[in-house]
């Protein structure tokens, strides 16, 4: 007899009332294992449809549009930060590109940036700003792009999708640092798109192949996704063959490779674990994902334990708090156990670099706020493998809960459109490298410049070759 799941209990289709009290040993071994199973649906969806290309096409271009005008000040395709200049420019104009996508940073490797950097080059050295801001919003807004449809078997609700996906690219977290556009700092809104990856099961290979890339550009860009094994391991254990196992051992791989200049002592960073107290982390967790997530940088303020701060924190923790009632009463649902995975990834995923690196920089919230999201967007949208039987392309009602998510997001996006940040002050790249080439003009060809970048202290060393040539 037929049977679906209905408020965490199992009916018998065509008894409407009649229950089964809860199975025991194999029985309950099985209904948990095909309970965890459906946190991995196969996605049967027509995802290459004409329309669908043309979707794709036209949220890539605005997604890229809407990084780049986010960017106060000089703006972002005349201005250049921090690494993408001191380290990837510089650094792609000096060394082959063998050698650069081979040079650790931080003590890992950096293909993300690397790849963007070396793009970067071919153009002439004065459109390097602007190439590394356009191919940075570009990447970012194909983040947002996978996002929307590797959910897309567990999200049925088009508006709640949309609004999540959205937030890859609008999301207002730590954006004094990250602000799009930011090569050195993709890698963490690929982080989060990468738990989406893991759970994510098209049905081509060609899908299959493109989730397993993201995960790979992930890890080689950022050794901490290794944090992301536990998602791995379970898709691994449900789905099996190699549909099951291949994205983890995509994602053990490139940790692998991270791992070989730490061990081999080729690394240019220490550590510092414990540095900053365990206890902290759940203040800062608080305030820099939770309330972060959901009211971004401006609201809270940037001080943990001012009153502002507090009461933008307890204000998350109610709305949160809702969310966790509406995942109480369906506790036995796919949907909660896929929420419940999802925090505690979240949780992991900060926790694991904050103590690695001894400090809560507000960077490092990006990738779990965008994670907790997910898990809110999985609990309101109550996904279709809790047993909703519906026909592929065929749309469902969205209810209160949904609305009032798309609104919760909708308003965090706007109130964090614009951030103050340093990049804004300039100095503007073409100004300081016409300044770089007028003193090049008076020094022999093998002699270099100074080129400064924001924020203040930071510069690139650029040959007056290069300078001069292009």
């Amino acid at each position: 007899m037929a049977s679906r799941w209905s408020g965490g209990t199992l009916v018998a289709a065509g008894r409407v009332g009649v229950t089964h009290r809860r199975p025991r040993g194999l029985a309950a071994r099985t209904e948990l294992s095909d309970r965890l199973r459906s946190v991995f649906p196969l996605d049967s969806g027509p995802l290459a449809r004409p329309g669908n290309v043309v979707g794709v096409l036209a949220a890539l271009v605005a997604g890229t549009l809407v990084s780049l005008a986010r960017q106060g000040g000089i703006g972002a395709l005349d201005t250049m930060w921090a690494e993408d200049g001191h380290i990837f420019l510089e650094q792609s104009v000096r060394l082959s590109v063998l050698d650069a996508f081979t040079t650790t940073y931080a003590g890992y490797l950096h293909v993300v940036p690397r790849t963007i950097a070396a793009l970067a080059a071919v153009l002439p050295l004065r459109d390097a700003a602007a190439g590394f801001a356009v191919l940075s919003a570009l990447l970012l807004a194909a983040t947002a792009v996978f996002v929307y449809v590797a959910s897309g078997a567990t999200l049925r609700h088009r508006p709640v999708r949309l609004v999540l996906a959205a937030s890859f690219v609008v999301l207002p977290v730590g954006q004094g640092e990250v602000l799009n556009n930011v090569a050195a700092n993709l890698h963490f809104p690929l982080m989060a798109a990468s738990v989406w990856a893991l759970l994510w099961n098209p049905r081509g290979r060609a899908f299959s192949a493109l989730a397993a890339g993201v995960v790979a550009l992930a890890v080689l860009s950022d050794p901490t996704m290794i944090l992301l094994a536990p998602v791995a391991l379970l898709r691994g254990l449900l789905l099996r063959g190699a549909r099951g196992w291949a994205p983890g051992a995509v994602l053990l791989a490139g940790f692998v490779v991270q791992m070989i200049p730490r061990v081999t002592g080729n690394t240019d960073r220490a550590f510092e674990p414990l540095a900053l107290s365990p206890l902290k982390i759940p203040v800062y967790y608080a305030h820099n994902v939770v309330a972060g997530g959901l009211f971004g940088d401006r609201l809270p303020g940037r001080s943990v334990t001012s009153p502002r701060a507090a009461l933008f924190i307890l204000l998350a923790v109610m709305v949160f708090g809702v969310f966790a009632a509406l995942a109480w009463k369906r506790r036995r649902a796919p949907s909660t156990w896929l929420a419940m995975i999802m925090v505690g990834q979240s949780v992991l995923l900060y926790t694991g670099p904050v103590l690695l690196a001894g400090a809560a920089t507000p960077r490092y919230a990006l990738a779990p706020a965008l994670i907790l999201l997910s898990a809110a967007a999985v609990i309101v949208d109550r996904a279709v493998t809790d047993g909703d039987n519906l026909a592929v392309g065929e749309p469902r009602r969205a209810g209160f809960r949904q609305h009032a998510f798309v609104v919760l997001l909708v308003f965090a996006m706007a109130t964090g459109f614009w951030m103050d940040n340093a990049r804004g002050d300039g100095p503007r790249f073409s100004q300081e490298l016409a300044a770089g080439r007028a003193r090049c003009a008076a020094l022999p060809a093998s002699a270099a410049v100074t080129v400064r970048v924001s924020p203040s202290g930071w510069s690139a060393n650029l040959p007056c070759q290069a300078v001069l040539d292009r």
